[in-house]
């Protein structure tokens, strides 16, 4: 399982059942500190295999999406 399908299916339901709002400066700095603290303790990962990842879990869901209309 792709350690991001948790990520995508909780903001999946966030979107919709929450409204969205515009974050304030300091929501965005948080992040950002949040962000390089992640990366200087070397918890990140990089693009290539997030996009790798995320690409096969979308092809997963449309193979699943796919059986599914048949």
């Amino acid at each position: 399982m792709c350690i991001f399908a948790p990520i995508i299916k909780k903001r999946n339901a966030m979107y919709f059942e929450t409204e969205l709002k515009p974050y304030t400066m300091e929501e965005i700095n948080a992040r950002i500190d949040q962000a390089e603290w992640e990366s200087a303790a070397g918890l990140g990962v990089d693009t290539e295999e997030m996009l790798r990842e995320m690409d096969e879990e979308l092809a997963r869901e449309e193979k699943i999406e796919m059986a599914a209309t048949i």
